[in-house]
C-alpha cells in the first residue's frame, strides 16, 4: 500500500514539474515610502513593507522550483533552500514586531544573511543541475531585488534620528 501512495506522489509531482505555467498569489498590499523611520512612526503591520512582499514571493517560487529536485535531496539541499527562504521572510516580520529600531536592524540583519544563505545554495542547485540556468537567473533577480528592498530599509532605520535618546 506504501508503494502505491509513493508512486502516486512521484508521478503528481512529475506532473506539477511538467507544467510551465506560474500561478503564483499576489498579496496587494499598499505599501508606503519610508521617511521618518522610527518604529514609532512606522504604522501598519509586517505585511505592508514591501521587503516582505517580495521575500514571500521568493519563498512561494523556491517551494515551487524544490518540487523538481531529485528526491535524495529533500532533507538536504531542498531543505536548506526552503529554510532560507522562509528565514528571510520571518525575521523581516519579527523584525517589524519588535518594539526599538536596533532590534528591527538586528533582524533585518539576520534576514540579509538569510538571503546571502539562499543565493549561494542556488548556486550550488544550478551547478548540480537541478535549476536551468533561466529558472536561476529569474531567481537570483528576485534575491537582488529583494536585497535592494532590505538594504534601503536598514538604511532608512540606521539613518532615522534617535528620538528615544536620553540625555
Amino acid at each position: 500500500m506504501a508503494c502505491a501512495r509513493e508512486s502516486r506522489y512521484v508521478s503528481n509531482r512529475e506532473s506539477q514539474c511538467e507544467k510551465s505555467v506560474l500561478v503564483r498569489t499576489r498579496l496587494s498590499f499598499v505599501g508606503y515610502a519610508v521617511g521618518s523611520c522610527s518604529q514609532a512612526n512606522m504604522s501598519g503591520t509586517f505585511r505592508d513593507l514591501k521587503s516582505w512582499q517580495k521575500a514571500f514571493d521568493l519563498a512561494l517560487d523556491v517551494y515551487r522550483v524544490t518540487r523538481c529536485f531529485p528526491r535524495e535531496e529533500m532533507y538536504g539541499l531542498t531543505s536548506q533552500l526552503r529554510r532560507a527562504a522562509v528565514s528571510v521572510l520571518s525575521n523581516i516580520a519579527e523584525g517589524k514586531g519588535r518594539a526599538s529600531d536596533k532590534d528591527l536592524l538586528r533582524f533585518l540583519g539576520n534576514a540579509k544573511g538569510s538571503l546571502f544563505e539562499l543565493e549561494t545554495q542556488l548556486a550550488l542547485a544550478e551547478r548540480l543541475s537541478y535549476l536551468a540556468k533561466t529558472e536561476a537567473q529569474r531567481l537570483q533577480d528576485e534575491i537582488t531585488e529583494t536585497g535592494k528592498l532590505l538594504n534601503g530599509l536598514m538604511r532608512a532605520f540606521d539613518q532615522a534620528p534617535h528620538s528615544m535618546s536620553v540625555a
